[in-house]
């Protein structure tokens, strides 16, 4: 009765063009494996795709010195390197990972004009990771309100969230409000500062301890928190996220 009632409101949402409301749910009814979504979630520019690349170990995502990423991008593993896209009419499309800032940019899709729900890399390097999928997600708090919305769709389907809050503006109300509510829907929550190269390990310490105890402070919870930089020190964090928080995911997936 459940599923039928989903694949009743899945036809509803495909008629008025936004199926994207319910294919999350769908994909994990039909899903064969113990996948856990971990969702990468932050304001604009703060270093959200660069951080999913480099735990990748390659630069499959498009980044830009501007807000690039529009559409939501799912990067799962796979044999062999594919890009599927999703459309907000119910067909994909299949083709080389190559093209996905075709569909997932700002620059080359403005306004969603290409009517993409969602983009789904598969490939072999998360072949470590099977039991994970990685979510790229539209950075918050830009100029483009499709982008956020997109983003805050995804909420109620992510299993696990990784915040990323640049170390040049330290929890602003707007990151705070995000783990607030990110909080409600998932069960595990990790902090990433980011950009960690432009300030020394005395500012880094305080930083750090600045975003600890203002989380404690008004959310009474306590997140685990991580450094990372894709300039210096990257193969340090990397492996310290890896090892933390990645790969225990994985091995406990169910």
């Amino acid at each position: 009765m459940k599923l039928q009632l989903l694949d009743e409101i899945a036809e509803i949402n495909k008629a008025i063009g936004a199926p994207d409301l319910t294919r999350p749910v769908l994909d994990l009814i039909n899903s064969r494996e113990n996948t856990v979504y971990v969702a990468v979630l932050g304001q604009f520019k703060a270093g959200k795709s660069s951080f999913i690349n480099s735990i990748l170990g390659e630069n499959i995502l498009p980044i830009g010195s501007v807000p690039v990423t529009a559409i939501v991008t799912r990067i799962r593993f796979g044999v062999q390197p594919r890009l599927i896209i999703q459309f907000t009419d119910g067909h994909e499309i299949i083709t080389d990972t190559s093209d996905l800032p075709l569909y997932v940019t700002e620059k080359l899709n403005p306004d969603n004009s290409k009517h993409v729900a969602q983009a789904i890399v598969e490939h072999p390097l998360l072949e470590p990771y099977k039991n994970i999928s990685l979510i790229d997600t539209p950075g918050l708090g830009s100029l483009y309100k499709h982008n956020t919305m997109a983003t805050l769709q995804w909420l109620p389907f992510t299993g696990v969230a990784i915040v990323a809050v640049s170390a040049e503006r330290p929890l602003s109300e707007e990151d705070i409000n995000l783990i607030k509510g990110v909080s409600q829907y998932c069960p595990d929550v990790a902090i990433v500062i980011t950009k960690t190269d432009m300030f020394g390990p005395t500012q880094m310490a305080e930083i750090k301890s600045y975003i600890t105890q203002s989380l404690a402070k008004t959310t009474g919870k306590s997140f685990p928190v991580y450094e990372y930089s894709a300039i210096t020190n990257t193969a340090e964090y990397r492996q310290k996220i890896i090892e933390k928080l990645i790969l225990p995911l994985h091995n406990h997936a169910e």
